[in-house]
């Protein structure tokens, strides 16, 4: 996911940096490259909006009950 406002954007961001076809590795091993601010919010409307920050949408005062719930782990045949 490219970063916020970057205007040279993110250029080469993923790369096969060892490969066991030229001896570098006993695997395939890959780099990427994200700067810090990429991915997802819980509170991303308050990115945004300034409404929503005021409303109170924001990490402080977020019920974290609301990010938890039962876990099912499923294994593949």
């Amino acid at each position: 996911m490219p970063g916020w406002e970057l205007e040279e954007g993110l250029g080469r961001f993923l790369w096969l940096s060892k490969s066991m076809e030229n001896g570098s590795s006993v695997a395939y091993f890959s780099e990427m490259k994200l700067p810090a601010h990429s991915g997802t919010h819980v509170d991303a409307p308050s990115h945004v909006f300034q409404r929503y920050f005021e409303a109170g949408f924001d990490v402080d005062t977020l019920d974290l009950d609301a990010l938890n719930g039962t876990l099912h782990i499923l294994n593949p045949p």
